[in-house]
């Protein structure tokens, strides 16, 4: 397990000089957390590793380069698979399977943000979320022989992303998209 952590750190720089302009000065925060585990066996002839990971972030975003938000969210998420297996038969044969997925989702949230000393909001509203599936697989035969080598091999990917956005102001603008609808799929295969 990895564990990582800052708690009120203040991203942006102040470059305002204007004394009257509103400051909106806050402390962001970073967590971020990796568990994976691995687990393997090999002998001569035979070998295998599986691998199983999360990756867990969330933490406090900014407007811009300069200037703070009070309530600006990443939230983010990674499960990753993958394993690797290897045969040999004497020195002439050997084989090759690598499998991996990963899947993730990445949601971030602005809520409506204070804009004066008076506590007025701006009352701007925006929520994006982001998924995607990756799968890939590789297999590949070696044969060794004194005067010539051989491989024959195959690998595939296969990608799967979503995509949906939501904002909305002062009650009079609201805007939704969603891009599942035309479900964006990308395969590539190779012999």
């Amino acid at each position: 397990i990895e564990k990582c952590m800052v708690k009120g750190t203040d991203a942006t720089i102040d470059t305002v000089t204007n004394m009257s302009a509103y400051k909106n000065r806050d402390k962001d925060d970073w967590d971020k957390t990796y568990y994976y585990a691995k687990a393997g066996f090999m002998n001569k002839s035979f070998h295998a590793d599986l691998l199983a990971g999360r990756h867990e972030m969330n933490t406090d975003l900014d407007k811009g380069a300069y200037t703070d938000d009070n309530n600006y969210t990443l939230a983010f998420r990674r499960n990753i698979v993958s394993g690797n297996f290897g045969w040999e038969s004497g020195k002439v044969l050997s084989s090759q399977l690598n499998l991996g997925y990963t899947d993730t989702k990445r949601h971030s949230r602005n809520d409506s943000s204070i804009v004066d000393y008076a506590g007025t909001y701006d009352h701007y509203y925006f929520e994006d979320t982001y998924n995607g599936k990756n799968v890939s697989g590789d297999w590949q035969l070696n044969a060794h022989f004194e005067e010539a080598d051989f491989l024959i091999g195959i690998s595939g990917i296969s990608e799967d992303m979503s995509q949906e956005n939501y904002s909305a102001s002062s009650g009079v603008y609201e805007s939704r998209t969603n891009l599942d609808s035309i479900s964006p799929v990308n395969s590539v295969s190779a012999y």
